[in-house]
């Protein structure tokens, strides 16, 4: 399952979710995360967890032909959100 990181979430790091949370973890912590052999390292230092400093959200545009959301860009840091904006369609 896909888990949107919160501030405080522990992700246990495995080959399969490396490239996922990758962009996350080297934006927020500011060093380089990679795999060496079968094992993640965080600054050449080996890594089973991580945990999250921020919270962050998974975010969809409404134009399902211009896949420009965290479908192409990843997760979004709450601290970049400018704004809100909510809609309600009547049913």
């Amino acid at each position: 399952p896909l888990v949107v990181p919160g501030k405080g979430t522990r992700i246990n790091l495995t080959l399969n979710n490396f490239y996922l949370y990758k962009p996350v973890i080297e934006s927020e912590s500011c060093k380089k995360l990679e795999i060496i052999g079968n094992r993640v390292y965080l600054s050449r230092n080996m890594i089973e967890f991580y945990e999250f400093k921020q919270n962050y959200y998974f975010v969809l545009n409404d134009n399902r032909q211009d896949i420009d959301d965290s479908r192409s860009k990843g997760f979004i840091a709450e601290g970049d959100i400018l704004s809100k904006f909510w809609f309600r369609l009547p049913w």
